[in-house]
């Protein structure tokens, strides 16, 4: 079901350097262009997901394993032995543009980072996620 090849692309806030040390960790698989499933559908994703979902329940050492397969990007997001929570994602583009462009926009003002850790800080106080 794994194409040789596929590659794991951090994105999120620790690639927009916009992190706070309660924050996720974002991973999306990559699978390769020229690989048969050169763009994978939300269904094909579900089942990639799926099987990632079984091999960390078979491996053990995860905590409070979700699979939240309906989602518009569907996501797998769990929970290491160090407490460091994961999501995972498939062929996630958008989410590390996005990443990418909030990094360049803090990184011409500085403003804007503090800017958004007031405003996750605020969200954080208020149950807001």
């Amino acid at each position: 079901m794994w194409e040789t090849g596929a590659t794991v692309e951090p994105y999120g806030s620790f690639v927009s350097d916009l992190f706070t040390k309660w924050g996720d960790l974002d991973i999306s698989i990559e699978l390769l262009n020229g690989s048969h499933i050169t763009s994978p559908g939300k269904k094909h994703k579900q089942s990639l997901l799926g099987e990632v979902l079984k091999a960390l329940r078979k491996k053990g050492g995860f905590r409070r394993l979700q699979f939240i397969s309906n989602a518009r990007v569907p996501i797998l997001k769990f929970e290491t032995g160090y407490n460091i929570s994961c999501d995972i994602s498939v062929n996630n583009l958008s989410g590390q543009m996005k990443s990418k462009m909030l990094f360049w926009i803090n990184q011409i003002d500085g403003r804007f980072h503090e800017l958004v850790l007031l405003v996750k800080e605020w969200a954080k106080a208020h149950h807001i996620k």
